[in-house]
């Protein structure tokens, strides 16, 4: 892989991570913007049915707020797992763009070899042909 390649894999690569960070950055957002709304509708409706029952009304309230904070923190661990999952396909393709940039050096070692040793088969095809064609000349 010459440097121009190696300098778009790089470019390339720098853009998937950019893109990936952004995308989850976007939906992070999302996300938090939806559990703020729904948490704040959950509580203007919780503070409307409030009653004269309110002890009753007050433990069902905090069920909420426990199963609200439940839900964050679940939130929260699929977050984690998110960007460890984001991390092990980064390694993951790294180790495979190395393995690529190896086979392809091996590759390229082999195909010269291969040219090498077909240059000196054809020298020594043709030294081999003049020794021959001298031999020939002088038994004549």
């Amino acid at each position: 892989m010459n440097s121009t390649t190696t300098a778009q894999f790089e470019a390339a690569w720098s853009e998937v991570e950019r893109q990936q960070k952004e995308q989850l950055s976007a939906s992070t957002e999302r996300l938090d913007v939806e559990v703020e709304r729904e948490l704040t509708l959950l509580l203007a409706g919780v503070r409307d049915a409030l009653t004269e029952d309110q002890r009753d009304i007050q433990s069902e309230f905090d069920k909420l707020i426990r199963m609200v904070e439940q839900f964050q923190q679940g939130v929260d661990m699929w977050q984690l797992k998110a960007k460890s999952s984001i991390k092990m396909i980064e390694e993951k393709q790294r180790n495979f763009a190395i393995l690529v940039e190896e086979t392809s050096i091996r590759a390229a070692a082999a195909r010269r070899d291969s040219i090498d040793r077909l240059q000196k088969r054809a020298s020594e095809t043709e030294a081999s042909c003049q020794q021959l064609l001298a031999a020939a000349s002088k038994g004549m």
